[in-house]
């Protein structure tokens, strides 16, 4: 696909962020023409302010489209907030159908349409919108293209995909759009089959931020690898300009491409673990509470529906904090691009031995602090009372304390084997033992015994895992007994030792067997 289509479906979808479309009468304004009305500069100057008013001016400008025409204006409010849409027909005939992305109150659609079971609101209502503007504007003498920024972008793709019109499209262009539920991906393929959806699926492209993190959300992208090119995004100063559409292009157009970033890089990977971690289940309720925390945090719009309640975030954090602190211990290299991406990489270098510290006793040590956190800060603005706290704190706890265990059974192994070998190494009674060993002994009999008591201590596990029920069907006063019960029974250390030592007694054993058949020419 040539640039140049690139940088008008870019350029259009940064229109529809400048809120001219809010109103009913600008059907039929050239483009070029709203730069010089004091009613459409008005909107923009209190939507996207000066600097980005005179950087869509020069762009629309530079790419010849201020002949352009608005054809047709949508919005529409939803149950979690407004939908808007613009179709603009150039002066050849080409006609662009245009998405805006997320919006007041609108940010549970990027669940829906990640990591749901059916289609959003938001992406039925684009593809309603679609269909009826090819009814009733599109003439046919020029190309037909959707495009569309952030959700703008994945409504462009479903559209393309799914709209009884897509044989009609040219080609989709999804800037930083993110990716698709597989169930919804699906149910695309059963009503039209493989061969429709490959063909339409070849339509699409991608215009990433060399560090935008959304696109790389949802279970299953859609646009080509060899279809995505990433840009450069100098003026990006912050997370949130990452995925600002006007740091993307330049009043000259699309900016340069460049490699992909670390900060996009990372959320990939993220998202891989999830997948391979996570039940769908719990992948659409963690997206569900991260894009109401992220509406409540940056505060946008009359619309937001409210902030999540305490023991929401509680499940959240039990959910996917394992998920995000293996990430980070796996990919350390990543996790450092980003610091250094973010301007944080100096203070780093110039405090290794202070980072692994705090890393240290963080993780290692208080494996429950990323939920303390997390808490204190949900608590700062959400009190929803101490029932509903104590609720999320328990069922936080049954995943503490196995996290907990887990990391001292490890620590425990470690330390054990090292001392294990500082024996065998320095005391000379066990090297004379090591050295003439003549024993023969039923090593399958210790295994079967270290089998035994293995199964018995993950039957105490299990039954410990069991137990977390009881815990919403007692009263309050007896919650202290079944915690108890809950803390003897979470599987035995000394079951744990007794299982490693009968093993290694056996791999001791039949070593030293091996050795004596060897001595004896055996």
């Amino acid at each position: 696909m040539a640039n140049h289509d690139n940088d008008i479906s870019t350029i259009l979808s940064a229109l529809l962020y400048s809120g001219v479309q809010n109103d009913r009468d600008i059907t039929g304004t050239p483009l070029g023409e709203l730069f010089d009305d004091p009613h459409y500069q008005a909107i923009m100057l209190e939507e996207i302010g000066a600097d980005k008013m005179e950087q869509l001016r020069r762009a629309i400008v530079n790419a010849g489209l201020e002949d352009a025409v608005i054809a047709d204006s949508s919005r529409v409010d939803g149950d979690y907030g407004s939908m808007h849409a613009m179709t603009i027909r150039l002066s050849n005939g080409d006609m662009y159908v245009a998405y805006r992305g997320t919006g007041a109150g609108n940010w549970q659609y990027n669940a829906d349409s990640a990591f749901g079971t059916s289609p959003s609101d938001m992406q039925q209502w684009a593809l309603a919108y679609f269909d009826e503007t090819v009814e009733n504007h599109y003439r046919g003498d020029g190309q037909l293209y959707v495009t569309g920024h952030s959700q703008g972008g994945n409504n462009a793709v479903y559209v393309t995909l799914n709209s009884e019109h897509g044989a009609l499209i040219t080609s989709c262009v999804s800037v930083d759009g993110p990716g698709f539920s597989q169930t919804i991906l699906d149910q695309i393929r059963e009503r039209w089959g493989d061969e429709h959806y490959e063909n339409q699926r070849m339509k699409c492209y991608g215009v990433y931020g060399e560090n935008d993190y959304v696109h790389g959300l949802g279970e299953t992208q859609v646009v080509p690898g060899d279809h995505v090119v990433f840009v450069a995004t100098p003026d990006a100063n912050s997370v949130e300009g990452y995925h600002d559409i006007y740091t993307h292009f330049s009043p000259d157009g699309l900016n340069p491409q460049a490699p992909e970033g670390p900060v996009s890089q990372l959320v990939t990977v993220l998202v891989d673990r999830m997948m391979a971690d996570m039940s769908p289940e719990d992948r659409y309720y963690c997206a569900q509470i991260i894009m109401d925390l992220v509406e409540g945090t940056i505060g946008i719009g009359e619309d937001y529906q409210g902030r999540p309640s305490t023991q929401e975030i509680l499940s959240l954090l039990a959910k996917v904090g394992p998920t995000v602190i293996e990430t980070a211990l796996h990919n350390p290299g990543d996790v450092a691009a980003v610091l250094w991406e973010m301007g944080l990489g100096d203070w780093v270098q110039e405090h290794p031995l202070e980072l692994m510290g705090l890393t240290a006793a963080a993780l290692y040590l208080c494996p429950w602090l990323p939920a303390v956190i997390g808490s204190t800060v949900a608590l700062v603005y959400i009190i929803d009372g101490v029932i509903h706290l104590a609720q999320g704190a328990l069922e936080l706890l049954g995943h503490v304390k196995d996290f907990v265990v887990d990391c001292l059974e490890a620590l425990r192994d470690t330390v054990s084997a090292i001392g294990q070998w500082l024996n065998d190494t320095f005391n000379p009674g066990r090297r004379y033992s090591n050295a003439n060993p003549s024993l023969q002994a039923d090593t399958a009999r210790l295994r079967s015994y270290a089998q035994r008591v293995a199964a018995v201590n993950r039957r105490l596990r299990q039954l410990d895992r069991d137990m977390n029920d009881l815990y919403w069907q007692v009263g309050f006063l007896d919650l202290w007994d079944i915690l108890m019960a809950n803390l003897i029974t979470g599987g035995s250390p000394n079951l744990k030792l007794v299982e490693s030592y009968l093993n290694y007694a056996a791999d001791r054993l039949e070593q030293a067997e091996r050795k004596v058949s060897q001595n004896l020419g055996g």
